[in-house]
Order: C-alpha cells, then sequence, then structure tokens
C-alpha cells in the first residue's frame, strides 16, 4: 500500500516535470512573414532565435556583438525591439535625468534601448532597490522620467 503512493505520487511529479517542459517547447512553426520581415529589417543580425508565442514572434540576434530582442506580429509586422546597452552609453540627458530621479540611489540592473514603430526612442533602465523592490524606468531622450512599472 504503501508503495502504491509512492508510485503514483512519482508518476504525479513525471507528468508534471513533462508538461512543465512541454510549456517551454516552442508552440507551432515560425510564419513565414515573420522570418522575411525579420531578415528584410535586420539583413546584418547574426545567431537569430525565434520563438513563436502563438500571436507574436520574439526574435533574439546580434549584430556587431550586441544582443537585440524584437517582436513581430504573426503577420510579420515589427512591433518593438530592445537594444542591450549599458549606462554609460545612455545619453548625457538620460544619465542626468536618471540621476535627478527618486530612483537615483537604487542600483541598476540592465539598461537597454527601446525602438517602437511611429514613437520616439525610449531608454529603457531596470533598477532594484532589494530583492523584492524593482522597476523598469522609461525616459525620453531629453532624459525625461516618461513612466515606470514593476517587474520581476
Amino acid at each position: 500500500m504503501k508503495y502504491k503512493y509512492a508510485y503514483i505520487c512519482f508518476l504525479a511529479v513525471m507528468m508534471f516535470g513533462m508538461i512543465a517542459h512541454a510549456s517551454y517547447a516552442q508552440i507551432g512553426k515560425i510564419p513565414d512573414a515573420v522570418t522575411q520581415a525579420f531578415e528584410e529589417k535586420y539583413p546584418d543580425a547574426s545567431e537569430a532565435t525565434f520563438v513563436n508565442k502563438l500571436v507574436e514572434t520574439d526574435v533574439s540576434f546580434q549584430i556587431k556583438n550586441v544582443h537585440y530582442k524584437a517582436r513581430f506580429s504573426n503577420k510579420g509586422e515589427w512591433q518593438a525591439t530592445l537594444q542591450e546597452s549599458s549606462f554609460a552609453e545612455l545619453p548625457e540627458a538620460v544619465q542626468d535625468g536618471f540621476h535627478k530621479s527618486k530612483y537615483a540611489d537604487w542600483d541598476i540592473e540592465s539598461v537597454y534601448i527601446l525602438y517602437q514603430p511611429d514613437k520616439p526612442v525610449e531608454y529603457r533602465i531596470g533598477v532594484s532597490k532589494n530583492a523584492i523592490q524593482k522597476k523598469n524606468l522609461y525616459f525620453n531622450s531629453k532624459g525625461r522620467l516618461l513612466h515606470d512599472n514593476i517587474t520581476l
């Protein structure tokens, strides 16, 4: 009897593991429209990795050793691109805006430049005060804090 419950628990854990692993697997084929749009927009990209998320596709790639992540609708429409950066590479106005913000004493965890169609460039600075308090700060090119949001 004791072994029966152990066996059932073992099977439950194995099934949960297989389901969890399958949820990370890619769902479906990458639409041709996405690969074509990506190749047209980023002809110099290398090491491209596509992840189909049903209604959109994320593409991680590099150009001249700089990491990018782009998002396309599954119809091939470009939605946004994040370019990895460093704080020192940001425009002085953005650096100054951060230093004048209420988050100036928080630790900088990540820096990205955000490109979106028909919108001005934004600068995203990921900051943390501790293991629980973490935010993404969005600045415009003049160093104005546009908005922030909580992140994990």
